[in-house]
């Protein structure tokens, strides 16, 4: 048939005032939606269990709202097993990693129950965007008590907006504060990609983070080339983040989210993702170097 909207009060009016929502994320668990908007504002759609706001029947709009920020407008990342819900967005001062309890079931249970906030930079220019947990974590959540490991994410190295990696401690399932162990990946401001995990167990087990940074002053020129904007991989193996990247690709204005392709050998352990520019003589794609976009393919190990 003929695809149409949904009735029996969809849509639901997450906020008021003019502000763009992000992009909503479900949990299977709770069976609630999630999603932020440009506000700073972090709220649920309740599609079961729970109370609405205002006079209305489920499915509605929750009744509690977590205020994270200033700005909130990349997707959560929802983990049912948990049930807590992790934000990423900018305050006042700075960039912000919140942590929410999925389970929002009555008008006095807030969004902010087992609530943790890290700050992730002072500087307040460039958007937040996602990060990712290490293989302890993924291993550990089988439980909020066992849930641990680290959860990166490329904030702001102080007022100056340069884009650095941080490590943020997870005990309990819950965030801890930054690790002392970062790497500043810019010399002056610039907005990261969001941050990709994975472990490569095709031989030795190697674990690597992949990220792009948009602004043109890399601060590794050995894997960049001085004053380039380019895709990084750094490796985490053994909880132990190795601030030397493994290699670097000239990437024009940095790169959208990164997808990644197995570890199977050969056709596999790649990476793919589009530049945010398009070609030119510093950033040719398959040898154009006029100005064309591109979908790059390149090996986890080396990306080439």
């Amino acid at each position: 048939g003929t695809p149409a909207e949904a009735g029996g009060n969809w849509p639901i009016l997450m906020n008021g005032g003019g502000s763009a929502l992000g992009s909503p994320v479900y949990d299977e668990t709770s069976a609630n939606v999630f999603v932020g908007n440009i506000a700073g504002n972090f709220r649920a759609a309740i599609l079961k269990t729970g109370t609405c706001n205002g006079a209305g029947t489920i499915p509605c709009r929750g009744n509690q709202s977590y205020a994270v920020g200033t700005s909130v407008t990349e997707a959560p990342i929802v983990d049912s097993t948990t049930e807590e819900v992790f934000v990423f967005g900018q305050a006042a001062g700075g960039a912000v990693v919140g942590e929410a309890n999925a389970n929002v079931v009555g008008a006095t249970q807030p969004l902010q129950t087992k609530q943790a906030v890290v700050n992730v930079g002072t500087g307040t220019t460039n958007h937040l965007y996602s990060g990712d947990f290490d293989n302890t974590y993924y291993t550990t959540d089988t439980s909020l008590a066992t849930a641990s490991g680290f959860l990166y994410v490329c904030g702001n190295n102080g007022a100056g907006n340069a884009a650095e990696i941080q490590r943020i401690t997870i005990t309990a399932g819950l965030l801890a504060g930054v690790n002392a162990t970062n790497y500043v990946a810019t010399t002056g401001a610039s907005a990261c990609s969001p941050v990709t995990e994975f472990l490569n167990t095709a031989t030795t087990p190697v674990e690597y983070i992949f990220f792009s940074v948009a602004g043109a002053n890399a601060a590794d020129t050995a894997a960049c080339g001085a004053a380039h904007s380019c895709i990084l991989s750094m490796t985490i193996t053994g909880g132990v983040l190795n601030t030397t990247p493994v290699a670097g690709l000239l990437e024009s204005g940095g790169t959208s989210g990164i997808v990644i392709d197995n570890s199977a050998v050969p056709g596999g352990a790649s990476v793919y993702f589009t530049p945010l520019g398009n070609a030119s003589g510093t950033y040719p794609c398959s040898g154009n170097t006029t100005a064309v976009g591109c979908v790059v393919k390149a090996t986890q190990a080396q990306l080439n």
